[in-house]
């Protein structure tokens, strides 16, 4: 392990291998035209040491922001997720039908987030100092290389593109879903003999949503 200890005191210097920073693009296809680059999804293939680095760091990193983090953030947090979300709303529901006052909701897809990640948010969450360094390191040289039909890649070499804005993804993501329709399908909805749907009573919202009742669903699904 004396040699995986070297290789993390590199966020005291503030500088990795340029090995570290290149990433070999795969594009895997998604639907649609093949023809047309936006329905491939890119993936990223990086240097193994350089990603065991990048994980300290990001551990390092939560340790700060964490506590600074919004309750109602679930993306991307550990214990956290899609069923939270939907437990608030349908809490949000039930007490909105409970004293009959209006919800009003809105979803936001955000096409390609991480594309568009402003880095300087870490100095705004308490990130500075060797900690901002080390990760800036990660990226203040960063270039990636497409990997075409099998070709080697040290071929495409001459032609790395520096990465300006965003990071790069080392794996595929779940894009956003429409919420009313995982409203109509999700399983954890079905609590003790109840749902989402039997507490929707009002005919016009359950029309909006595109819901039914519980027993419909489940004939739906025999």
């Amino acid at each position: 392990m004396s040699w995986l200890t070297r290789l993390c005191n590199i966020a005291t210097s503030g500088a990795v291998p340029l090995d570290w920073q290149t990433g070999v693009v795969v594009p895997l296809f998604k639907k649609g035209d093949r023809r047309v680059c936006s329905n491939y999804r890119g993936i990223i293939l990086h240097s193994l040491s350089g990603k065991v680095y990048s994980g300290v760091l990001e551990r390092r990193v939560c340790q700060i922001v964490e506590p600074r983090i919004q309750e109602e953030q679930c993306g991307f947090r550990p214990g956290h997720g899609t069923v939270d979300q939907l437990y608030t709303l349908s809490t949000v529901f039930e007490g909105a039908w409970e004293f009959a006052q209006p919800v009003h909701m809105c979803f936001v897809d955000l096409e390609k987030a991480f594309d568009h990640v402003p880095r300087g948010v870490l100095r705004e969450y308490g990130v500075s100092g060797p900690l901002i360094r080390a990760v800036h390191s990660l990226y203040d040289r960063c270039q990636s290389l497409v990997h075409i039909a099998g070709n080697d890649v040290a071929l495409l070499a001459s032609s790395a593109r520096d990465i300006r804005s965003g990071e790069e993804r080392a794996e595929p993501k779940g894009e956003a879903i429409d919420l009313p329709v995982d409203l109509r399908s999700y399983p954890h909805l079905w609590v003790a003999g109840l749902s989402l749907r039997d507490r929707v009573r009002s005919s016009a919202i359950r029309e909006e949503l595109g819901v039914s009742r519980c027993s419909s669903a489940l004939r739906g699904a025999r």
